[in-house]
């Protein structure tokens, strides 16, 4: 399920993917491509509808072709904001989380030095979804 898209119609393409599952998360993988971002839809595997769980295969897949830029997600109820568990998870991974929440409507992007990106992508990624700091 690849859909290469601009990151204006990245954008737009979240929110619809996230707002046609309002009772479960949905999530996917952001990655880098020529036309700038790629958005690949993944399986949640979790048996709670408020949480998400890709397969690790799927995750490593992802990773070894070198163009991860984040894990997306989405929140059904409360805001953007990272959970404890968010944080933990993307620390463990390495990787920004992007998080859609379905009730404040907004972005937002959980993201520390020494996570393994390209800083220009994230960057470019956050101006593009109008996350602010």
């Amino acid at each position: 399920m690849h859909t290469h898209q601009k990151a204006n119609k990245l954008k737009d393409n979240l929110i619809k993917y996230s707002e046609d599952s309002p009772m479960r998360e949905v999530c996917g993988f952001i990655c880098k491509n020529d036309d700038g971002f790629e958005f690949e839809k993944a399986i949640n595997h979790s048996k709670i509808d408020e949480n998400f769980l890709i397969k690790p295969i799927d995750y490593l897949h992802k990773k070894l072709k070198g163009n991860l830029i984040a894990i997306f997600h989405s929140h059904v109820s409360g805001s953007s904001e990272p959970s404890n568990h968010d944080k933990v998870t993307s620390c463990n991974l390495l990787l920004p989380f992007l998080i859609y929440s379905l009730e404040d409507k907004n972005f937002s992007l959980f993201n520390l030095d020494g996570f393994e990106v390209d800083e220009n992508c994230v960057k470019t990624l956050k101006e593009k979804l109008g996350i602010n700091d």
